[in-house]
């Protein structure tokens, strides 16, 4: 534990940290869903352990690449990077057909589309 990894080396505590802050926006995601799809670890490059994101090559074998960030960076990247799956993932509850006409009122135009 240092500065730079405060949560130790294990990118599952970045995780948890990163859903802690997704749960707010977005009350129906699981720890699961981020976990499964995350593209982003913590490995050791040459002597050190740096954040990296992980990118499949030609070949289709995963290579670590070196983020230059901190603690905040690589859970906002985290957080943003399943922003997109998670709005997806919002299941629908209810369907509501509002029945309208092309109706002008008070300088607002309202459409059919």
């Amino acid at each position: 534990m240092n500065k730079k990894f405060p949560y130790g080396h294990d990118v599952n505590a970045y995780i948890d940290k990163a859903f802690e802050q997704m749960k707010a926006d977005f009350p129906w995601a699981t720890r699961d869903m981020i976990a499964e799809h995350t593209l982003y670890g913590i490995a050791k490059v040459g002597s050190r352990y740096q954040y990296v994101a992980f990118w499949k090559n030609d070949v289709g074998k995963l290579e670590a690449y070196p983020q230059k960030t901190d603690c905040e960076g690589f859970l906002k990247k985290l957080y943003e990077g399943h922003e997109w799956e998670l709005e997806r993932a919002n299941p629908v509850k209810e369907y509501i057909d509002v029945p309208a006409t092309n109706t002008y009122s008070c300088d607002w135009y309202l459409e059919i589309y």
